[in-house]
């Protein structure tokens, strides 16, 4: 029995010893891990930590640095306590879960601390779980990512910046890549070209919205900009088509972004600024009513075809006739109709090579390069021949046209049109009789149109007065002057409205105003005829009363022309007789009792006893 205890005993202290030599080499092997660990940690970079329930058990030099705090206040705190407030709950929970073996919490994020200081600190943070001295522990390594979250915070701002001003820089704009592939539009874009943004952005090339003769020119100067960029227009103009087909002028700015192959494009829509600077380019070069050339124009034009090449060159003038006469018996918006009427007239007898302008007031003007004096006569005869069909004017249109040739290159332009205007004036002359003639038949065909009178009741007038005028012994000129004015004394009636001459009802104080002014509107109109001149002051007078109290002038007994105070008493007897639509007609007698009534008043006395006598005798 001894010495089977001596042998156990002996057993024993053999496993002992093995333990014991175990144990130690244990203790070799974790002191020379924790030695390499210790050594790895202090020289780190990165901020290295270890806790364990819940408290700080180490940390690194680095962690030291980061935070700002020492050591010994590290390993007093709570491992959550240098982490910002914004996120030490989301921290803490994940490193309890972690620290009691729960995988499923994140390893890694990213979080910020908050140093001894009061500095923010960006942070990327990985933890795992350890046995650390025997316990559950979390090792956690901080890498500081606070210059990369500056950058990506300011190339975060500098984008939210850019695409900003991108969108409400008021301006369209477009980016595209090297493909032309539409990228990126901003708001305004899609209100100029009609397209939405998922319409278009990556789904459209550019020259899809450009117009078909603009592509070519611009696809080239894409090309150029990324070989030649000094060379290539970054602004110019093309057109635009929008969602609907329509066309844009649009001024357009285009350049390479930075580092990229991608351009950016502003669009400026110049329409409206194109189409006034065509309005004003165009009235620059014509005459704003006719739309003929104008006459600067016209002397550019002359100076520049007046060479041999365009020899002969034929030259035409002409000038409207009764220009004055329709401004002031239609009103200048009727003269300024005929005018229009001319010129398209012209236009129409002339080719399309021909220059037809404006020269004046009322003159135009024609020039006829590479042109015989055959050709431009019969222009002229073509433009007679359009005028005497013309219609729709109250008195026919009549041009009187003169015409002349250059034929050498050592005749004076300036002389041809002196020689085509005396000419022309000339034509006038022995037209002017003829027309004035025309013209005063279409006035009196007119008037009794308008007026309803007839012809009879002109008859009436005219043998009454010229009675009148007899007895009183009038000289045979006043006679004939008489006749004219009891045929044309109402001729300021042409330029009354229908509405108004017709008018069956009592007119109203603005309508009875007009019809007052047509002694006056009589008057000009015979003022600008030499057959209608002697009469015109005797048509202004014939609304006047023996008292003063007629229109338009008040003027009265003996101011007022002889021939207009006889008028006035026949035609107003001429009218009692026969009646209006709205009174009656008188008998004779009564007629005459109505007359006399007036003597003194509307009517000169001894005139009344006159036509009295007269009527009488009948």
């Amino acid at each position: 029995m001894k010495k089977e205890k001596r042998d156990q005993i002996k057993h024993l202290g053999s496993i002992q010893s093995f333990l014991d030599v175990t144990y130690q080499q244990t203790l070799e092997a974790l002191h020379d891990s924790e030695a390499k660990f210790q050594g790895l940690a202090e020289s780190s970079p990165v901020s290295i930590f270890v806790f364990q329930n819940n408290k700080l058990r180490y940390v690194n030099p680095e962690f030291v640095t980061i935070t700002g705090y020492s050591e010994a206040d590290c390993l007093n705190m709570n491992f959550w306590e240098f982490i910002h407030p914004d996120c030490q709950s989301l921290v803490k929970d994940r490193g309890i879960a972690r620290q009691r073996g729960d995988s499923a919490s994140a390893g890694r994020y990213e979080t910020k601390l908050l140093s001894r200081s009061g500095k923010i600190i960006w942070v990327d943070l990985y933890a795992n779980r350890i046995n650390y001295k025997g316990q559950s522990a979390v090792i956690g390594l901080l890498y500081n990512i606070s210059e990369r979250k500056s950058f990506e915070e300011a190339l975060h701002q500098s984008e939210a910046m850019y695409r900003t001003i991108f969108e409400t820089t008021g301006t369209a704009m477009i980016i595209f890549d090297e493909n032309k592939l539409i990228t990126l539009v901003n708001t305004e874009f899609e209100r100029l070209s009609g397209y939405s943004k998922d319409e278009i952005q990556n789904k459209k090339h550019w020259p899809e919205v450009v117009a078909k003769e603009d592509i070519e020119r611009m696809e080239e100067y894409h090309r150029l900009r990324r070989i030649k960029s000094e060379v290539t227009p970054s602004s110019y103009e093309f057109k635009l088509v929008d969602r609907k087909g329509s066309l844009k002028d649009i001024f357009i700015t285009v350049n390479i972004i930075p580092g990229t192959t991608d351009s950016v494009c502003s669009f400026m829509n110049i329409t409206e600024r194109k189409k006034a600077e065509e309005q004003v380019r165009y009235l620059s070069f014509h005459d704003k009513m006719t739309r003929l050339y104008n006459r600067a124009f016209f002397e550019e034009e002359l100076n520049r075809l007046d060479t041999s090449r365009q020899l002969p060159i034929s030259l035409i003038i002409g000038d409207v006739n009764g220009l004055k006469l329709i401004n002031d018996a239609f009103g200048h918006a009727n003269g300024d109709r005929l005018l229009i009427r001319v010129a398209e007239i012209l236009t129409q007898s002339c080719r399309a090579d021909d220059i037809v302008a404006r020269w004046g007031g009322d003159e135009f003007i024609i020039l006829l390069p590479k042109t015989d004096e055959k050709t431009a006569l019969k222009i002229c005869e073509r433009i007679k021949e359009i005028t005497g069909n013309a219609s729709n004017f109250p008195i026919p249109i009549s041009i009187s046209l003169g015409q002349s040739l250059k034929t050498s290159s050592d005749q004076n332009m300036g002389q041809i049109i002196i020689q085509a205007e005396d000419k022309m004036y000339r034509n006038k002359l022995l037209e002017n009789k003829s027309a004035r003639s025309t013209f005063v038949t279409s006035l009196e065909r007119t008037l009794w149109e308008k007026s309803h009178e007839t012809n009879e009741h002109c008859q009436r007038l005219i043998k009454m007065a010229e009675q009148v005028g007899k007895e009183i012994d009038l000289p045979a000129g006043d006679l004939d002057n008489l006749k004219l004015l009891a045929t044309l004394h109402d001729l300021g009636k042409i330029a009354i409205p229908n509405s108004i001459l017709d008018k069956i009802d009592t007119l109203s104080l603005n309508e009875w105003e007009i019809i007052k002014k047509h002694p006056e509107t009589g008057y000009r109109i015979a003022l600008t005829l030499p057959e209608l001149a002697p009469i015109a002051e005797a048509i202004l007078a014939h609304h006047e009363r023996w008292d003063g109290c007629g229109y338009p002038l008040g003027l009265k007994e003996k101011d007022i022309p002889q021939i207009s105070r006889i008028l006035a008493i026949v035609d107003a007897y001429d009218v009692m007789i026969q009646g209006r639509i709205y009174k009656k007609a008188l008998n004779k007698e009564e007629a005459i009792a109505e007359i006399q009534k007036c003597a003194g008043t509307q009517f000169e006395p001894e005139l009344v006893k006159v036509f009295v006598d007269f009527i009488r005798e009948r």
